[in-house]
């Protein structure tokens, strides 16, 4: 496992991860994320990319913003009253292009081409960016100090931003925004529109129907968004901490984004150490709300634990159907 520390963890976690996903027990998807922030260190890079690779094989999580347009496309049908689905309901076809649930193909053949350093400088620049905007953002926090709630609400009610400046571009018409130009929110609200439109194709005005949605439960209890809007509030409470404030981290704006998308898919995540504090913040609710058990290297033993638990636990019936995939006897050396 690529890690700048010399220490037996990383080598002990790597191993377990390698044998448990060829024995198809677990999977450890990698992500569009992986692929950017691995780019990143010129010396690593392709050290990184062998190791995602490895680990996760073809099990990849669809882009950030498809998992975040799929759900609130059910939330908003559930709004309209056009679906029985809830807007808690779980597709796991909205987090993956295919099953992670299916036996893994034999082998992968990768083709690699040269890596375009000006995107490369480009990702590098806007994330950057992104820090300096955290730094302008904790200023208003402390400018406009709000509880955990207020500010969770108001990370919610931006949504209807959004929505507004929409209609200031287009006049209220999808046909008249251009996707190219506009800023990643607003893909997502024009993607709402056209749903209006494909469930109501005589609506005349699809954003009136958005902007009720804003207001609604049902866009507050849209996994991605009650993720999001409470670790925002929490990173925002930290920082008003008046036993030490919390300054703003190069990832933040990366680690809230995995945490909001994928947490409702997965069984369990490892998160830098920082971050897992605010992951587990009940009032966050990833474990009670979407079963999901986080991990960091501070808590590193606990997951090495975690991950010898479900090797030991799992069935004959597993290692039989394995051994008659595979061809082979996996009943031979099962782990004790």
């Amino acid at each position: 496992m690529v890690k700048n520390k010399d220490e037996p963890f990383w080598d002990d976690l790597y191993d377990r991860l390698v044998r448990l996903n060829a024995n198809e027990i677990i999977t450890c998807p990698f992500s569009p994320i992986h692929v950017e922030e691995s780019k990143f260190d010129h010396k690593l890079r392709d050290a990184l990319k062998a190791m995602y690779r490895e680990i996760a094989g073809d099990d990849e999580f669809r882009q950030l913003a498809e998992i975040e347009k799929r759900q609130l496309a059910r939330s908003l049908r559930a709004y309209i009253g056009c679906t029985k689905s809830k807007p808690t309901d779980l597709d796991i076809d909205d987090a993956f292009e295919r099953s992670p649930h299916r036996w893994s193909d034999i082998f992968h053949i990768y083709t690699d081409f040269p890596y375009n350093e000006g995107i490369i400088d480009g990702l590098r620049q806007a994330k950057a960016s992104l820090h300096s905007s955290m730094q302008s953002l904790c200023d208003r926090w402390r400018a406009n100090p709000r509880t955990f709630d207020a500010q969770a609400e108001a990370e919610a009610a931006e949504f209807r931003m959004w929505i507004d400046l929409y209609r200031q571009q287009t006049g209220g018409d999808p046909d008249r925004y251009c996707m190219f130009t506009g800023p990643l929110a607003l893909s997502v609200v024009d993607w709402l529109a056209r749903t209006v439109r494909k469930i109501d194709p005589d609506e005349k005005d699809p954003l009136s129907i958005l902007e009720g949605f804003a207001d609604s439960s049902q866009l507050r209890e849209t996994p991605y968004i009650f993720l999001k809007c409470r670790i925002w509030a929490k990173i925002a409470e930290l920082v008003l901490s008046p036993r030490g404030s919390r300054k703003p981290r190069p990832g933040d704006g990366y680690d809230a984004k995995i945490l909001a998308s994928y947490a409702p898919y997965c069984d369990a995540m490892f998160l830098d150490g920082g971050f897992r504090e605010i992951a587990i913040d009940a009032r966050i609710a990833c474990q009670d709300r979407f079963d999901v058990s986080v991990f960091s290297e501070q808590v590193g033993d606990a997951f090495i634990a975690y991950l010898d638990e479900i090797e030991r636990h799992t069935s004959e019936d597993h290692w039989r159907a394995l051994g008659f995939v595979r061809g082979i006897d996996t009943l031979a050396n099962l782990p004790t």
